[in-house]
C-alpha cells in the first residue's frame, strides 16, 4: 500500500517506552492488566538482566538502539 502526502499508515498495537520517574515511585510495573479471567505477567526482575521477562528485554534493546542513534533521526517502530 503506497503512502501518500508523506503521512505515516501505521496502526499502533502496543506502545512501549521506560517508566517515568513518577511512574517508578508510585510502583508502577511493565504487567498488563486485561478484562476477564486472561492475565499475562511480563515482569520478572527489570533491574536483573538474568531474570528480566522477554518482553522488558526486547524493550530495553529497542530503547537503546533508538538512544545510541542520531538525536535528529524518526522512527516508527511496527
Amino acid at each position: 500500500m503506497a503512502e501518500t502526502n508523506n503521512e505515516c499508515s501505521i496502526k499502533v498495537l502496543c506502545r512501549f517506552r521506560p517508566l517515568n520517574q513518577a511512574e517508578i515511585l508510585r510502583g508502577d510495573k511493565f504487567i498488563p492488566i486485561f478484562q476477564g479471567d486472561d492475565s499475562v505477567v511480563i515482569g520478572g526482575k527489570l533491574h536483573d538482566p538474568q531474570l528480566m521477562g522477554i518482553i522488558p528485554r526486547i524493550a530495553r534493546d529497542i530503547f537503546n538502539h533508538i538512544y545510541s542513534m542520531d538525536e535528529n533521526l524518526e522512527f516508527h517502530i511496527k
